[in-house]
């Protein structure tokens, strides 16, 4: 359940009963008569709902005895006759402001140990995890994408590169300590670990949700299927080591958790059978749809059983005799913003993000041109492109990182040189509207545009700007990816018509880990 509704059943709460003990009938009343169901909120019954407002409502066990009445919900002793009641005002907002302050670092003890698998974790320079964490956490505040069950804040902290996992940070309430802190960074998770930010069922890591959902035997045999129907197409970049139908892969994960969010992924009534639009054709133009079964055998609720196209013989029959309409295929474009980069807009940049944060995400031989004459800069750029061993090339690069910062000129440099980079892109975009390449970001559930940046040679696109239309109107250069990276943010979108980004071009590229 998110903020906003947690809020509003508060507010109705607090309007028609004031305080004081409420029975779990007058509880239900009320939120029926206001057309607030909990089954449709993903809750089994009102006592599962209510559990998870411990902002404002707790609870104790009743005798026997007694009707079942709702009181301030404690988790170690609630049962089946427990009662709710709701506290007095100053009471009420004491979990929820400290869970969900203005800003996160004021009030938060980073432990040392933490903060250091963080940093192995994003390979980031040290200096930069503070941002990162603070930056995550209003991200995650402003999308209604926290998690602040059991006295625990969790949020995912994002990267722009659907090849790097998204991060699990879990932080503990604490007594305040001298500094007035009252949270502690715990813990760091990027195994997939999954629960409700948004009110949705499909609220996990992106990458894991077609895995969650479904036993799918062998990637290789899934992926193989579901290329020998589709029309043919580049599934694999050349001169990656990402073999084995990779960007493949990548589509299928992220398009099945847009679907979830969606609601498009069909259940038949019996619950013994369940299929998704794939969004691929076969030659014929026919939809593909992946059909499954109950798992009985597994932790995983359904399995694979094949792919197909409505009508054909077996599942295909199948699928149009349970479902009217057919599975639907996922949408991305909701407004003519999320194609079309307007160049009438102020486009403001990131730099520190972009420059210090992803500075291994640069081309070698650009950053070789902005930086060789300087000598400590120099040495490190040698020692990165010799070795192929990849923490000693991380090592580097946090040297490197601290270089530039330091030395006004060369971070000045580097800005001007992508400010340069940046005005060829718009005028690109002028010439022909189809440079900037409309792209999907999973973890936010957003539509971003991506701008070429040719850095190093006028004739090659060394990197990717991140362009996101903000509420107020601006685009925000959020960030820069690899030729890589691009591509399988934008093939989720639709095959990129762009004569700048297909598989051909990244081998031109610098790959990433």
């Amino acid at each position: 359940m998110n903020q906003e509704t947690k809020q509003r059943i508060y507010k109705l709460f607090l309007k028609h009963f004031g305080h004081g003990e409420v029975s779990l009938q007058e509880l239900s009343d009320c939120l029926q008569n206001n057309r607030i169901d909990y089954k449709k909120l993903g809750y089994p019954d009102l006592p599962a709902l209510l559990r998870d407002l411990p902002e404002f409502i707790e609870g104790r066990p009743t005798k026997p005895t007694e009707t079942a009445r709702f009181f301030r919900w404690n988790r170690h002793k609630s049962g089946p006759g427990s009662y709710w009641t709701q506290p007095t005002m100053d009471q009420a907002p004491s979990l929820a402001p400290s869970l969900i302050p203005d800003r996160l670092l004021p009030v938060t003890r980073l432990e040392e140990k933490t903060m250091a698998v963080l940093s192995d974790k994003v390979s980031k320079a040290d200096a930069a995890l503070p941002y990162l964490i603070e930056a995550a956490y209003q991200q995650a505040k402003a999308t209604n994408r926290l998690d602040t069950k059991n006295n625990t804040l969790r949020f995912f902290m994002d990267s722009y590169n659907m090849l790097e996992p998204s991060l699990l940070l879990t932080f503990k309430r604490m007594d305040p300590d001298d500094n007035g802190h009252h949270l502690t960074f715990q813990y760091v998770d990027d195994s997939g670990l999954s629960f409700d930010l948004a009110g949705t069922n499909a609220a996990q890591n992106p990458a894991k949700a077609l895995e969650n959902f479904a036993f799918l035997v062998r990637w290789e045999d899934f992926l193989q299927e579901l290329a020998d129907l589709a029309i043919p197409e580049e599934w694999d970049f050349c001169e990656s080591r990402n073999k084995n139908y990779y960007i493949l892969k990548k589509y299928i994960q992220y398009t099945f958790y847009r679907l979830r969010l969606e609601e498009k992924v069909a259940i038949s009534k019996d619950r013994q059978f369940a299929a998704f639009n794939t969004g691929l054709v076969t030659v014929h133009y026919d939809d593909i749809y992946a059909c499954f079964e109950p798992n009985n055998a597994g932790s995983s609720p359904w399995l694979f059983k094949e792919f197909t196209t409505a009508g054909h013989r077996g599942l295909g029959k199948d699928l149009v005799h349970r479902f009217n309409p057919l599975p639907q295929p996922v949408t991305y474009f909701t407004r003519k913003e999320d194609l079309l980069f307007d160049l009438d807009k102020t486009l403001v940049i990131d730099f520190d993000h972009i420059i210090l944060e992803n500075l291994n995400r640069f081309d070698v031989q650009f950053l070789r041109n902005e930086c060789g004459d300087n000598a400590q800069a120099a040495g490190l750029l040698k020692k990165i492109v010799r070795t192929s061993d990849y923490e000693t090339r991380n090592e580097c690069y946090k040297e490197l990182r601290t270089v530039i910062e330091s030395h006004t000129v060369l971070y000045n440099r580097l800005k001007n040189r992508l400010d340069d980079a940046v005005e060829l892109a718009k005028r690109q975009v002028r010439w022909n509207f189809k440079t900037a390449v409309p792209s999907y970001y999973p973890s936010r559930n957003t539509m971003n545009l991506m701008l070429p940046l040719h850095l190093s040679q006028p004739t090659l696109v060394d990197n990717v700007l991140v362009v996101e239309l903000t509420p107020s109107g601006n685009y925000q250069g959020q960030t820069i990816l690899t030729l890589e990276q691009a591509y399988i943010d934008a093939r989720l979108v639709t095959s990129p018509e762009a004569n700048w980004l297909n598989t051909s071009s990244v081998m031109n590229c610098q790959l990433e880990d």
